[in-house]
């Protein structure tokens, strides 16, 4: 939880919430599990502020979200088609990691999540929509951390997309 202004000064008044859970289960073995992720974002402005800042709004899409996406592509947009940023956010993840050698998963991946809501004027796609990717995907632990190698696809690809991105990703649990 996070409270930025009023009080505490500041530039912004706004109030921002997440909570990211993560559950892991054995599936056969020790060394095969199920993993399952949910995170639910709320950020909103009070006072005298008319919106929250552009900086602390949420973006979806990318190798930590839904994978299939570039990163920060997902949420309402204006009317140019940029992706100005929402006030609400789920992110729903899925996957089955198993061994492949010493040191080496392989991962299976369902993602879907949406960024909606957003308090800017001009907005003029901010329903909220669920959108989906699956693919696979390496872990590593190596020297410098965990590293992470997935390709994703858009499972609800849109005229205009790519039909997937690949991600790379240093530090990410798994």
């Amino acid at each position: 939880f996070e409270v930025a202004g009023g009080v505490l000064q500041g530039d912004s008044d706004f109030y921002k919430f997440i909570t990211d859970n993560n559950w892991y289960f054995p599936v056969f073995s020790s060394e095969v599990a199920l993993h399952f992720r949910g995170l639910f974002g709320l950020v909103t402005h009070y006072g005298d502020d008319l919106e929250v800042p552009i900086f602390e709004r949420f973006f979806g899409g990318g190798a930590n979200d839904v994978r299939g996406f570039e990163e920060r592509s997902l949420g309402p947009k204006d009317t140019n088609g940029d992706v100005v940023g929402g006030n609400q956010r789920v992110l729903f993840t899925t996957e089955l990691i198993v061994p492949l050698v010493k040191g080496l998963k392989g991962v299976l991946f369902f993602d879907a999540g949406s960024t909606f809501d957003s308090d800017l004027p001009g907005v003029v796609d901010e329903n909220f929509e669920l959108r989906e990717g699956a693919g696979l995907g390496i872990r590593f632990i190596s020297p410098l951390g965990p590293l992470s190698l997935d390709w994703g696809y858009k499972l609800d690809r849109k005229e205009g997309e790519s039909s997937s991105e690949v991600h790379f990703g240093i530090g990410r649990p798994f």
